[in-house]
């Protein structure tokens, strides 16, 4: 049983696009422990597919994204 390599995809983003795609770095507790490994916290609209961040993170920042992992927060109701 042999496995084939995967398929290197480039997605080419414009340099507007990567900016509507990071929205802004999210500060908190763990995010910032997060840091002295070399891994950063954004966030990004929900439609926003992993390969969209992966390059507007490498348009935007000139870096070489390794991996990226998202999660969906969802807030809390206000009280009244």
């Amino acid at each position: 049983m042999s496995v084939r390599p995967r398929k290197k995809i480039d997605l080419k983003i414009s340099q507007n696009k990567a900016y509507q795609v990071i929205l802004n770095p999210l500060v908190t507790e763990k995010s910032t422990q997060q840091s002295e490994f070399n891994k950063m916290v954004f966030s990004v609209p929900v439609n926003a597919t992993k390969l969209e961040v992966k390059s507007s993170i490498e348009k935007i920042f000139s870096v070489k994204v390794k991996a990226v992992n998202t999660i969906l927060l969802k807030g809390q109701g206000q009280k009244i």
